[in-house]
């Protein structure tokens, strides 16, 4: 049987480390992103620098390795920097985009993208793909940018929305928002965190699997990819705080207008992950299992450091 070939951008990320790791023998992955070196080893995967904002060296890739699927994992994702930086936001988010989306039709190639929770102005208690979308930052503006190229690229492709990522990054050592809670709190920091932003906690493996589940079934269209449970960000860090058996008197209840923040949040953002679960034949994670599953890792990685 030939083996499909993957184009996966942002190899190096949280999402992309996890993608190549479901890796089969059946499949060919080639890895860009904008380091001169990789990080990742291993059977079946190659690597090449790419800046995919880059149109030229874009063509020449796709020209080169000819994928049959784009897995876009790459993403300015700082949604407060992302308010100050605009250009940048764009050039990465919407801008780079194009350009794979235009060579995915010359090369006939299937797209996968992920986009945002944040394409809502979190004003329900919970949304469904078809829900109206109604971005309150430059982020989410750009993500919404993302997904409507993507839709009107007369190609196949699969939309995953997702929120609150989070998960072991073995190659960075990047924050997320895990890994600040537990390194603040193992410090004796006291940090603020908000009681009035809801959403769902994605560990980044499984949203990894949801990826992998498009190609295998070859499904299209738009889906809500998230954890299973919906939970504030105070909540979600106090189960934090009790699962690494932390100072959970250390987190400080804040409300959202407190911590002056350049770009506007929404605040109700539960993703409704029904069609996706049945759809893809998915299990998502909830917030308990999802933390334990990193933990084991967590813990596992230090003992060993």
């Amino acid at each position: 049987m030939t083996q499909a070939h993957i184009l996966l951008t942002g190899c190096h990320g949280l999402l992309g480390q996890r993608f190549v790791q479901r890796l089969t023998k059946d499949h060919f992955i080639l890895g860009v992103d904008i380091h001169e070196n990789t990080y990742i080893h291993g059977e079946n995967y190659q690597y090449k620098s790419l800046d995919i904002t880059n149109r030229k060296n874009v063509k020449r890739i796709c020209e080169e390795f000819k994928p049959d699927w784009i897995v876009n994992t790459a993403a300015f994702t700082d949604v407060d920097a992302c308010e100050k930086e605009k250009e940048r936001c764009w050039k990465v988010n919407v801008e780079s985009v194009e350009n794979l989306v235009f060579y995915a039709r010359i090369n006939g190639a299937k797209f996968i993208h992920f986009s945002s929770d944040y394409v809502f102005d979190g004003t329900k208690d919970l949304y469904k793909e078809d829900d109206t979308a109604s971005p309150l930052n430059y982020y989410g503006r750009a993500k919404l940018a993302s997904e409507n190229i993507v839709k009107g690229s007369g190609i196949d492709w699969a939309i995953l929305r997702t929120s609150t990522l989070y998960d072991i990054d073995a190659l960075k050592g990047n924050q997320n928002f895990v890994t600040w809670v537990v390194k603040n709190l193992q410090q004796g920091e006291s940090i603020k965190i908000v009681t009035d932003q809801w959403g769902n906690p994605t560990l980044a493996r499984n949203l990894a699997a949801a990826a992998w589940k498009v190609i295998l079934l070859n499904r299209t269209g738009v889906y809500q990819t998230a954890g299973k449970e919906i939970i504030n960000r105070y909540d979600f860090a106090k189960k934090i705080a009790t699962l690494f058996d932390l100072n959970e008197w250390l987190l400080e209840p804040v409300v959202t207008m407190e911590l002056d923040q350049s770009a506007i949040r929404p605040l109700k953002m539960g993703l409704d992950i029904s069609k996706a679960e049945r759809k893809l034949e998915l299990d998502m994670l909830g917030v308990d299992a999802g933390l334990s599953i990193f933990k084991s890792e967590y813990l596992n990685i230090h003992r060993n450091n």
